[in-house]
């Protein structure tokens, strides 16, 4: 009797169960919607940056074949404003590349809170199972068949039994892929932090390099306008 019992408690809550999760499923539809607007964002990014990486290639040769050029007031001059160009897309590129970082930070934010909000619906559909197990084992017989209209219904509620099982299996399998998820994208979420930081850094010394150039080229302006005097 005590099996039979609980074999009418999984059939009675097989249409609650399937209920819930699929409003946790649907709860992801607006952190996907933003990610998927992130990822655009992020794919324009990366277009930028491969544009700006191509025309600091085409300035490297440019500093290449100038320094190949007899030595002059002006050669130097077409040096240092390559450089320097070469040097602002520098910059331009690593603050690219920072904002693309910043971008899949807030995407991973997203997913992570999106997973704990399904952790945590399915950690509630499985505690309130376990709530209604407890009550439904208290239960008489006639209490449970005094739930439907007829056998026929009742005996048709039995024949779902074995996908009910299935079902919950199911249930606590999504629960620890979920939480196997959230512990990825936390890992990735920590990686992106170190590579934003290091990216700052890296900035701030493309910035200084950048600032220096600057100021070697007005050292030679005033050289080359000392020498035109």
């Amino acid at each position: 009797m005590r099996l039979f019992r609980l074999s009418v408690l999984l059939i009675l809550l097989s249409t609650w169960l399937s209920g819930p999760f699929l409003i946790a499923q649907a709860q992801t539809a607006t952190g996907n919607a933003e990610i998927d607007a992130l990822n655009q964002q992020i794919e324009a990014k990366k277009k930028r940056i491969a544009e700006l990486e191509k025309s600091m290639a085409e300035y490297n040769d440019k500093i290449s074949k100038t320094r190949l050029e007899a030595v002059s007031l002006k050669n130097q001059m077409a040096l240092l404003d390559n450089h320097i160009t070469q040097v602002e897309l520098d910059v331009e590129t690593t603050q690219e590349k920072l904002d693309t970082v910043k971008l899949q930070i807030q995407g991973l934010g997203i997913s992570i809170t999106d997973k704990n909000k399904v952790i945590e619906r399915q950690k509630s559909i499985l505690a309130e199972l376990l709530r209604n197990l407890q009550q439904e084992q208290d239960k008489s017989y006639v209490e449970i068949m005094a739930g439907y209209d007829n056998f026929s219904d009742f005996f048709n509620r039995v024949q779902y039994l074995n996908k009910v099982q299935q079902d919950l299996g199911l249930s606590a399998k999504n629960l620890r892929v979920a939480k196997e998820d959230l512990e990825d994208k936390q890992q990735q979420a920590e990686e992106r932090e170190r590579a934003y930081n290091e990216l700052q850094a890296e900035l701030k010394d493309k910035k200084a390099d950048l600032e220096g150039q600057s100021q070697n080229k007005q050292n030679l302006l005033v050289q080359t306008q000392s020498s035109e005097l």
